[in-house]
């Protein structure tokens, strides 16, 4: 999949794309891992980001 129309300087757009994949990534990675430690799945805790998952116990 070509960004740019021409072939110079495609060093940016190929940055771009591993910088907004491993945004998505990182921020799934870190929404799945907040979610297993408050319920519970995991051996440590992360109440100070979710309250409310803490308050329902």
């Amino acid at each position: 999949m070509n960004i740019f129309k021409s072939t110079k300087a495609q060093l940016g757009g190929i940055e771009f794309k591993f910088l907004l994949i491993g945004l998505i990534i990182g921020l799934i990675g870190a929404l799945i891992l907040v979610y297993m430690a408050n319920h519970g799945a995991l051996p440590f805790n992360l109440s100070f980001l979710c309250k409310a998952a803490v308050a329902g116990k």
